[in-house]
């Protein structure tokens, strides 16, 4: 979409600039999810000399493919490709979600920062997506959306849509409270919620409550607010990560028994926030890079593979 958009007939500058912005996050969003999930995760100690994928600006199959980027080079052209299209991109997306925005560039910034793990910028970005979108989240004690269409639904900041429908593992659905509404909402079982047998749990909502039979694997509020919470406690800014960590939580938990969640441990609430990371975006294109970008730190416990009699495996 970027080759040409200049030579169109029939629209204005502006249009021409607004058109190109938006292609330029569509690019950068595309190239983030290329770029961690083959090469290595990002790391600054190694980033200027791991290899990425190359960065291609032209759709002619006669140029020749470029050398392979470095992991540094590519987050570079992609923060780039952010920053140069803020200036033009429109305001709001409230009618189409899927469109680009102001607040679309800002999250996406504050994602890439995010995995790049400079939590300073990624918390910075992240406000400023939250500040500049009039997207709110859903509250699941309340109306659910009138569509299943993520292009209008109301938490949606930069809107990518895929279906939901992947099996749950026993361990992860045994760490829900008993009043998140998340459960019953987005999970189907066949074992009464009870989460004793293997493959009888799915994440399907279609099944469950239509109306989320597609997922969001773009930005949303409450994935700005994981970021804001998260870098706040990595920062020792407790109190904007538990008000950040409860925007969340109030909006998830049944209303009648939600208990506001406190602490004075930057290690204990950065845990909770991270518990809570894991339980809002399981299923949304994240988790593996979550794993990842963890494991870098010495986060990320374990992780095995069973056989389908549920016996570990090498």
């Amino acid at each position: 979409m970027l080759l040409g958009i200049n030579d169109a007939t029939g629209g204005s500058n502006g249009q021409k600039r607004s058109l190109r912005a938006e292609a330029l996050i569509g690019r950068a969003l595309e190239y983030f999810y290329l770029v961690n999930k083959y090469p290595k995760p990002y790391d600054s100690a190694t980033a200027k000399d791991d290899l990425a994928v190359p960065f291609v600006t032209s759709n002619d199959v006669t140029q020749t493919v470029p050398p392979r980027s470095t992991v540094e080079e590519m987050y570079r052209h992609i923060i780039d490709d952010i920053k140069e299209a803020l200036p033009d991109l429109p305001l709001d997306n409230s009618t189409n979600r899927m469109r680009g925005s102001v607040a679309a560039g800002y999250s996406l910034l504050a994602r890439v920062y995010f995995y790049a793990r400079n939590y300073t910028e990624a918390g910075k970005y992240a406000q400023l997506a939250l500040e500049n979108t009039k997207a709110v989240m859903i509250d699941f004690n309340g109306p659910n959306p009138a569509t299943n269409l993520i292009s209008t639904h109301p938490d949606v900041i930069f809107g990518r849509m895929v279906i939901g429908q992947n099996t749950a593992d026993l361990k992860f659905m045994r760490s829900f409270a008993g009043n998140d509404l998340r459960v019953r909402k987005l999970y189907y079982s066949t074992d009464g919620y009870r989460f004793t047998t293997r493959g009888a749990t799915l994440f399907f909502p279609n099944r469950v409550t239509e109306v989320f039979t597609y997922v969001n694997t773009g930005t949303s509020v409450q994935e700005m607010k994981l970021i804001v919470a998260e870098c706040a406690a990595r920062a020792g800014e407790l109190p904007v990560a538990l008000q950040a960590l409860d925007d969340i939580r109030k909006n998830r938990f049944a209303a009648a028994s939600y208990v506001k969640y406190t602490s004075s441990d930057p290690a204990a609430v950065l845990n909770e926030v991270l518990m809570e990371r894991m339980h809002e975006l399981p299923f949304n294109g994240l988790r593996w890079l979550d794993m990842r970008r963890l494991d870098k730190e010495g986060r990320m416990s374990a992780v095995t593979r069973l056989n389908a009699a549920g016996d570990v495996i090498a």
